[in-house]
Formats: structure tokens, sequence, C-alpha cells
């Protein structure tokens, strides 16, 4: 048989084991899912660039002399999953460092039954440390069941750190 005081222990207790997980979840704000792609999982968009694109722990674009273009296409491809869909960011940041000329990033999607790619604005680097913050995300969100990447056009003197997304 079960005595007053017993009851009266437990449910004290049922009380401040509630409270204590009251506190806990008020403690913690919401906190929003991000990505980091490293630069090692970017690279040049053809494989002719020889020497004048280096990767791994940034993508380093020293010259453009193999293609005899201004700039290259430095292409970083980005995993959409339950975790972080695509369609679902908010928030792109390239990061890098340009020394000279002008770089810009979109964010791409390749249509999943055709030819189609479809990319938000173009956004320009700021010069020195830094890339592109703050990305165009309409190419993503118009088209959630494709394929993501996002596109840099670089000069020579550009190193490509990584991209940053969240939601």
């Amino acid at each position: 048989m079960d005595n007053g005081k017993g009851r009266v222990v437990r449910l004290a207790m049922s009380v401040l084991a509630g409270v204590g997980v009251l506190a806990l979840a008020m403690g913690q704000s919401a906190r929003a899912n991000e990505r980091r792609i490293p630069a090692a999982a970017c690279h040049y968009v053809y494989d002719d660039a020889g020497r004048d694109v280096s990767s791994g722990s940034q993508v380093v674009v020293s010259g453009v002399g193999t293609t005899g273009l201004p700039t290259l296409t430095i292409v970083c491809p980005v995993p959409s999953d339950s975790t972080l869909e695509h369609g679902a960011v908010t928030l792109i940041n390239v990061h890098g460092i340009m020394n000279s000329g002008s770089n810009s990033s979109s964010a791409c999607a390749k249509d999943y039954g055709d030819a189609f790619i479809t990319c938000g604005a173009s956004m320009p680097w700021s010069s020195g440390f830094g890339g592109a913050a703050g990305l165009d995300t309409t190419g993503w969100t118009s088209n959630p069941f494709g394929f993501p990447f996002i596109s840099s056009e670089v000069s020579p003197g550009t190193a490509l750190y990584g991209v940053y997304l969240a939601n």
C-alpha cells in the first residue's frame, strides 16, 4: 500500500523532471540545416585545363593558357537529400579569394528529364578574400527535382575554397 508521502515525492520528482526538460528545450534555439562543400568536390568544367587549374583543399586557377579564355568555369556539385533539399536552400555563399580580374557565381540545376539547365542570377565576387555571398536561389527553387550545382566563372589568380548552404 502506498502512503501519501511517497505519492508527494513522486509527484514532486515528476514536476521537477518536466521543468528541467522544458528549461532545456527553451534554452535551445531552432537551428537551420547547413552544409559545407569543400573545394575538393569542385572541378574545371572540362578536362583540358592542364596545369592552369589545380585542386585539393582549394581550386586554384593559375592561368588560362590551354584554353585561351579570359575566365574558366569551375563547377561544384551540391548534394540534395532529406537533410537539406536544394529547393529549400535560402542562403548560398561561395568562399574564395580573387586577386585580379572579375569572378561570378550562380546556383544552377540540371533538369531531370531534358537538357535544360536553370540558373539564378549571377553574383559577382568581392575582391580579395570573401567570394560571393547570398547567391540567387531561384535556379534551385524553380527546379526542385533537378540536379543542383554551383557554377563559377573565375579569372587567373583565383582560389575557390568551398560553398556554404543553409535554410
